[in-house]
């Protein structure tokens, strides 16, 4: 399954960011970059958008990446929604909140993440 992709749902395309169960933070930072790219051609309040980070490992530089990430990306969505925030990770969160400024929910699998954003 492809890392980064689109998938319609209810009528939305919607991007999915999967850096879920990476043991090695390179793998991550190198699919939130590669992310980047593909948002930077969308227009701008036009995106929904599921960044899928279950099971991921990370560390100071992975954190940078995340907020660089996310920071990016403001522009460009109109909604987005993450999957698999527990236990440390809520810290990291809740700094991409304060620092988006978005709400961003967060939850257990992507499809609950689909159905959100699609009635956005």
């Amino acid at each position: 399954m492809e890392r980064i992709r689109f998938e319609q749902h209810q009528g939305k395309q919607i991007l999915i960011v999967d850096v879920s169960n990476f043991s090695k933070v390179e793998e991550s930072i190198a699919v939130l970059n590669k992310a980047r790219e593909v948002i930077g051609t969308q227009a701008p309040k036009s995106m929904l958008l599921i960044t899928n980070v279950a099971n991921s490992h990370y560390d100071p530089q992975a954190v940078d990446a995340i907020k660089k990430y996310s920071a990016f990306a403001t522009p460009y969505l109109k909604a987005s929604s993450v999957v698999g925030v527990g236990g440390i990770k809520r810290v990291v969160y809740q700094a991409i909140l304060r620092l988006t400024g978005r709400n961003i929910p967060n939850f257990d699998t992507e499809e609950q993440a689909k159905e959100w954003l699609a009635a956005q």
